[in-house]
This record gives C-alpha cells, structure tokens and sequence, in this order.
C-alpha cells in the first residue's frame, strides 16, 4: 500500500489506549480471523463513542507513511 491510499477494514475492537502524552491521540487495535492491525486515531475521530461501544467495527480511513525515520546499527 502507497502513502494515502484509502483502506477499509473490519474486525473486533480488541483495545483502545489512550496515553496522557499522546497528545490526543488514541491507539487501537481491530482484530480479524486473519491478523491484528495497529491503528491511530486522530482527536475528532475519538469523540466518537463508536469505538469504545461497539464490539466490532468497520473502518474507513487512508494510509499515512512516513519515510523521514532512519535506523542506525552498531557493532561492538
């Protein structure tokens, strides 16, 4: 999948955190018979009580990718 691509996806909520230094921002996790995928919500989207009350959901969203992250490793 390519940065904004738009995705559905379906499944069990299986948890919802919401850090107090996450700045808003909650973290999720929808559950198939197939894999389990991490999510994050922005604010708006998390005033919807949807998330938490219901035992499965349907999402409709868009895939965000960020290429700046860089890995080092080191030997000793």
């Amino acid at each position: 999948m390519a940065d904004q691509d738009r995705v559905w996806l379906g499944g069990l909520a299986k948890y919802l955190q919401r850090p107090p230094t996450a700045r808003g921002m909650t973290f999720g996790v929808p559950e198939d018979e197939t894999s389990m995928t991490n999510l994050v919500f922005s604010p708006p989207v998390c005033e919807r009580r949807t998330l938490t009350d219901a035992a499965a959901v349907v999402l409709d969203g868009h895939v965000e990718r960020h290429t700046t992250w860089s890995t080092s490793s080191s030997t000793t």
